[in-house]
């Protein structure tokens, strides 16, 4: 994905967080392992990730509730997942972007 900025982005993710009743600590921590893992990637327009190092990640230990967090933040906008059929293939993650809104500058009249 092209030009995605780190900080616009992460701060975008956390006002619609804000704004929304829905989100729970737990959807947080699974947002943020996707985010960080996309991150690495340097943002590309899709991601192949395994649900054993997300979880590691988000401190997720049900599969269950993996699956049903990942399915709310798909429903709610936050991104896009398609399951893998295969056990050995991961699966296909894309991130929804939400650094397109311009961030206030920074005074830089201070030393």
């Amino acid at each position: 994905m092209s030009d995605v900025n780190y900080i616009s982005q992460l701060n975008g993710a956390f006002r619609k967080f804000a704004d929304d009743d829905k989100i729970s600590s737990s959807h947080r921590s699974l947002y943020l392992a996707f985010f960080e893992l996309w991150n690495q990637k340097h943002f590309p327009k899709n991601i192949i990730l395994n649900s054993k190092q997300v979880m590691a990640l988000a401190k997720i230990r049900s599969r269950t509730t993996y699956h049903k967090l990942i399915w709310d933040l798909t429903n709610w906008g936050y991104l896009k997942y398609h399951p893998s059929t295969s056990p050995q293939m991961g699966s296909l993650v894309e991130m929804s972007r939400f650094d397109t809104l311009p961030d206030q500058k920074m005074d830089r009249t201070y030393p």
